[in-house]
Formats: C-alpha cells, structure tokens, sequence
C-alpha cells in the first residue's frame, strides 16, 4: 500500500480499495485495511477504548473524559496516528493516548489553559464531519482566501468549544499561522484568521 500511495493519486487509491472492500461485504475487513491509507478519529477511539492498557488507566480514573484529538503533519504526511487526550473540568494534567493501528502509548502532561477556564467533554457522536474532511475544508479555504501561503505544518485539534470544532492551523513558510474553525457536526466554516509567528513572538518578550 505504501509503494501505490507513493505512485498513484490518492483518491485513485481509496476508490480502489473501497471499491474491492465493499464487495467483501466485511466491515473488519474494511476498518483494517483501509487504517493503511489513513486513520480517522472514531476510529482511532475504538481502538483506543478495546485496548487492555486504557481499560486499566480508566478503571482507576473514572472522572475523567475526552477532551480533545490532536494531530500534526508535514504538508504531504498521512495521518497514521491521533493523540487522544482525558483530563477533568479543573484538571491541570491531562493525560493523552497516542493511537496507531498496532499501538497505544501513553503520557501525561501539564495542561496550559487559563486558570479560569474549565476543560469540556468531547461528545463524539456530535462529530459527524471526519478528520479528512475537516481538513479538506480548510484546504479549500485556504487557497481562496490566502493562495500565496505555503504550508510548512498542519496542526489539527479536535476540541469542545462552544461546540465540537476542528480547529485547524496551517504554519507557513512566511512565519504566519492560518487558522480555521469548522464545526464538527455540519462542517460549516465558523471563522478563519492569520496570525504572524513573528508578531507573536515579539509580544512574548
């Protein structure tokens, strides 16, 4: 599979396979095989949620919940792992699961958020626009409303906030960051801005 998607145009690929999967009539066999090309965030979950590890973290965290889905990319990087990240309302840590097709690594970090403001569960049944949908929105916009930026980095996150959205930024070879609200349930774009990494760093001295 890696050899074709390095050869052929992607959407060449997925008709391909899910074409041929569909015929299997086989949803295990669709999940694992498609996983290859991409993963997406429900599916990252599910792994996540049969996982032996997880179980016995959850078992004795039981306050705490999904509060996000961070992913990172170059620009031509297939997304081949979600973080998913728990915490609690006023949690200063959260701890996150790294999921891929054959693992889950866990860690814990500090949480850096206002001290006022309070963490919100991740309601996945509220995500009906998928991880490379989102980002194919954003894309789009992106060469409508700033064409002359390249990207360099692709930051997704997938949060509550006001809503489940997907917050996208694309870091540029200009030292900008674009960033792009979509709502996770309809897909709609809320809001888009740029903001300069230089200005910004400047504003931290």
């Amino acid at each position: 599979y890696k050899y074709y998607c390095n050869t052929i145009n992607k959407q060449l690929i997925y008709k391909y396979y899910y074409t041929k999967l569909q015929k299997q009539n086989n949803q295990n066999y669709l999940n694992k095989h498609i996983f290859i090309i991409f993963m997406e965030f429900k599916q990252a979950l599910e792994i996540l949620k049969t996982n032996q590890e997880f179980k016995a973290w959850k078992s004795k965290h039981s306050s705490h919940f999904l509060i996000n889905a961070f992913v990172m990319l170059e620009p031509q990087e297939k997304a081949n792992n979600i973080q998913l990240g728990y915490s609690t309302t006023s949690g200063k840590k959260i701890t996150s699961f790294i999921v891929s097709k054959d693992n889950v690594e866990l860690f814990t970090d500090e949480v850096y958020k206002r001290p006022e403001k309070k963490l919100t569960k991740l309601n996945p049944e509220k995500v009906k626009t998928t991880f490379h949908q989102a980002i194919k929105i954003a894309q789009h916009q992106k060469q409508l409303i700033y064409p002359a930026e390249e990207t360099t980095k692709k930051i997704i996150i997938l949060q509550n906030e006001k809503g489940e959205q997907w917050n996208i930024t694309f870091v540029t070879k200009s030292f900008n960051m674009l960033n792009f609200r979509i709502d996770a349930n309809s897909g709609t774009l809320l809001e888009h801005k740029k903001t300069s990494l230089l200005q910004l760093g400047s504003n931290l001295k």
